[in-house]
């Protein structure tokens, strides 16, 4: 929903957005499902001890993953053209992204807010 959002309204390739969008997802998507969120980190290189919280389990992913994408080259979020005006408004697009209710996680407007804060280093 983020990347779906974001994308669209910044004209960022839908790719792009993606990857800006999913450390703040995972770590939001963690408490839910830290077992998915774990073996995602993995797969990224992430090391566990198993007794990590559902927090650490989404930061330590969220982390992994930055690694990856900053290691591909990808620019800043901010050097890509992303000035936010009105978060409120984004942030309900959002919300009523169709998308955005398909998560284990709901996504009302303050986890919105949280994540495009997130996502876009505000």
């Amino acid at each position: 929903s983020l990347a779906h959002v974001v994308g669209a309204h910044y004209h960022l390739v839908h790719g792009s957005a993606c990857s800006y969008s999913l450390p703040p997802v995972l770590r939001h998507m963690a408490p839910a499902v830290p077992q998915k969120v774990k073996r995602i980190g993995r797969i990224l290189g992430a090391s566990f001890d198993g007794g990590e919280t559902p927090e650490q389990i989404g930061e330590k992913a969220a982390a992994a993953y930055a690694a990856f994408r900053d290691g591909l080259g990808m620019p800043p979020v901010r050097e890509a053209g992303v000035v936010v005006e009105d978060i409120d408004a984004l942030a309900e697009l959002v919300v009523h992204e169709p998308f955005a209710q398909l998560t284990p996680v709901p996504v009302d407007h303050a986890a919105a807010v949280k994540l495009l804060r997130e996502m876009l280093d505000l």
